[in-house]
């Protein structure tokens, strides 16, 4: 339980839980850009919008997959265009 938060302008994604306890889960320094619409899932992963890709950080180990967007590492490849 908590809130997810996208501090797209220090490229992190934060974690608050109920007691307030703050976890910076993702940042620059884990390849992470300006995220943005960071959501939790049924099986507790969260996604989130970094530019033109949706990311996942897996609720097992923290690692950051790119599950869909231009690059090679993409799980599916697709060109995504900004939002209007």
């Amino acid at each position: 339980g908590g809130y997810y938060v996208s501090d797209s302008g220090n490229g992190r994604i934060i974690h608050i839980d109920l007691k307030r306890k703050i976890t910076i889960l993702a940042d620059k320094g884990k390849g992470i850009g300006e995220p943005t619409y960071v959501a939790e899932d049924n099986v507790l992963a969260v996604h989130f919008i970094d530019g033109k890709e949706v990311k996942t950080i897996s609720p097992f180990d923290g690692s950051i997959i790119t599950l869909v967007g231009e690059g090679n590492d993409a799980v599916y490849k697709y060109k995504l265009s900004q939002p209007t």
